[in-house]
């Protein structure tokens, strides 16, 4: 099962400079990747278009390291100010981060580096993230909605390496990609940091799962997550009721012919939001057996992340805003 990334493209530098960087609701920093990768570093700079101080007039070093971490790994480099644009829409002095040192698989060509979409609060570096400085500049959007729909890739054989991955919008909302009412739920109670839901009540084919209640039952919507992370219990919960599930560390493989159908509930709402069973199929791990989407969530107390991370799995059949 290889995890599917999705990437936007912004405008760096003077002159500008295009570069492809991945879209992530779950984090809330913007980097890109340096010239200056050293050849023991796990990101192959030969392979990734990547950012040169050097070639830029608006470009202004802070002297301050920049280092984040992720469920899949890390990187770090230093601080830079520099002229940003995204969407027609440009923050003269944004803060971000350019990396020279990065774990394996964090990024792979055509992507540059990351944006992060979450709030400033859980930022690394501190600085506020590119949607919040738009979104906090008065006149810039003509409303303070940011709206996510992501394509379906999921055990499609057809698809290839590169493919239109869906849109962002960003000061507007698209209803040309939902029917009927938009289904509004207050982040929970307190400072925002990600972009949180309280999951209220979970199904696995028709049967309800015992979910915990209060900070809990916190999820985080991330667009950087392949899969649908939960408390262990509630993992458990769910493959006990998926015939010939076997452990696979955080994960579990499931026979490839069967079917999985969830749904989840959040807020204050009566709605059901499903999964597909062709989504819940993250693919062949082996013979027959196929990877589940949902695994274990290790959040550790006192941690600042969510027990539940609803990733892609949930989002390509539903239109976010």
């Amino acid at each position: 099962m290889s995890p599917i990334s999705y990437f936007g493209t912004i405008l760096v530098g003077t002159p500008p400079v295009n570069y492809n960087v991945i879209l992530d609701t779950g984090s809330s920093d913007l980097w890109l990747a340096s010239s200056q990768i050293p050849s023991d570093s796990q990101a192959d700079s030969s392979s990734i278009k990547t950012y040169t101080p050097s070639a830029s007039s608006t470009s202004v070093q802070l002297n301050r390291p920049f280092d984040i971490t992720y469920g899949s790994g890390k990187a770090s480099g230093e601080l830079f100010q520099e002229t940003v644009q995204w969407a027609g829409f440009g923050v003269p002095g944004q803060t971000f981060g350019v990396v020279n040192r990065t774990t394996a698989n964090i990024i792979s060509a055509p992507a540059s580096g990351l944006m992060g979409l979450a709030f400033q609060t859980i930022s690394s570096s501190g600085a506020l993230p590119l949607w919040q400085n738009l979104a906090q500049t008065a006149g810039t959007l003509d409303s303070p909605v940011m709206g996510v729909w992501l394509t379906r890739f999921t055990n499609d054989s057809s698809a290839q390496l590169l493919e239109p991955g869906g849109s962002i919008t960003i000061g507007a909302t698209d209803s040309t990609l939902f029917t009927g009412n938009v289904d509004f739920q207050d982040i929970p109670d307190g400072t925002p940091g990600f972009w949180t839901q309280s999951l209220t009540k979970m199904t696995v084919n028709g049967q309800s799962v015992n979910v915990p209640f209060g900070d809990a039952a916190f999820a985080a919507i991330d667009t950087g997550t392949t899969g649908i992370g939960a408390p262990a219990s509630v993992v458990s919960q769910v493959y006990s009721m998926v015939q010939g599930s076997i452990p696979q560390g955080q994960f579990f493989s499931i026979p490839c012919d069967t079917n999985v159908s969830i749904s989840f509930t959040f807020g204050a709402s009566s709605n059901a939001w499903t999964i597909s069973p062709d989504d819940f199929n993250l693919g062949e791990v082996s013979p027959g057996e196929c990877l589940g989407a949902i695994f274990v969530v290790d959040s550790p107390l006192g941690s600042v992340t969510p027990n539940w991370i609803i990733g892609d799995t949930f989002l390509v059949s539903h239109t976010k805003i």
